[in-house]
Order: C-alpha cells, then structure tokens, then sequence
C-alpha cells in the first residue's frame, strides 16, 4: 500500500498540520467538512493554506504510516508551529519518550 504524508499549513500565521492517509482525497474531504473536529479546522477555516504532499512511502499497514507521521510531528514541534496536539499512534515508549522530553 502507498501512504501520504501530508501538510496544511497556514499563510498567515505559518502553523500548520501534519497527517497521514491511504486515501488522500478522502482525508482531505473530512478536513474541508463543516464536522471536522480534527487540529486542522483552524487553519482550514483561515481559507488561507497551502496543502502539500511530504512523502509517500510504500508500507504495509496503518501502524507503518503513522510512525513515519510522527517522524514529522515530532520534527514539527521543535518549531512550535505545528498543531498537532498528539502524535499519531501511542505506544509505552513513545509516551515516555514525551514526557522526558
């Protein structure tokens, strides 16, 4: 299977979010939704973004994609414009990787 890793990011503020799909034209519907709950809303709601493609990566389940997701997530707070309040997928490591960080 072939995930995308994508970014919304906001022109006039520079935040953005980062997420991942298998069906991009489907995620990118839920985030144009007027019941979009997801981080993005803001930014989408602003009118005001740029939607690019980060990478795509052949993988073979969910799990796979959303590790490299949160690759950029991680990368993205560094900068303290990315939205993302949590990162895609939890494990034992990951939170206690968060907490000292």
């Amino acid at each position: 299977m072939i995930g995308i890793i994508y970014k919304i990011k906001c022109l006039e503020t520079g935040e953005f979010y980062i997420g991942s799909s298998f069906n991009i034209n489907l995620r990118f519907s839920n985030h144009l939704s007027n019941k979009n709950d997801c981080k993005s809303k803001p930014i989408i709601e602003r009118n005001n973004y740029k939607f690019s493609i980060l990478q795509c990566i052949e993988t073979i389940n969910i799990n796979s994609l959303h590790l490299y997701e949160n690759l950029y997530i991680l990368i993205g707070w560094k900068t303290k414009l990315c939205i993302n309040s949590k990162i895609a997928y939890r494990t034992k490591n990951i939170d206690l990787f968060l907490k000292n960080k």
